[in-house]
């Protein structure tokens, strides 16, 4: 397999995990509208896309996500865990 094509696979994985993030968020954070989850989101991968390592990147953009939408009072209505 050719280094192009392992950088595709590895975007695809990328975009894949952070699809669920996404969603988790929206299961977790449900009196928010689901724009402002993705939002969230979007901001968060727009901070890490200069990142050199990408296999944590998903779970900073969760991380970063979830600290915007707390810190913005857009509390989950859940307390079970992450």
């Amino acid at each position: 397999m050719d280094a192009a094509h392992m950088e595709n696979d590895n975007a695809v994985t990328e975009s894949k995990a952070i699809e669920q993030v996404l969603e988790r968020l929206k299961a977790r954070y449900t009196e928010v509208e689901p724009a402002a989850v993705s939002a969230a989101v979007k901001a968060a991968e727009g901070r890490l896309r200069g990142a050199r390592i990408r296999g944590f990147v998903p779970i900073f953009v969760e991380r970063r996500a979830r600290a915007e939408l707390d810190a913005s009072g857009k509390h989950a209505e859940s307390s079970g865990p992450a």
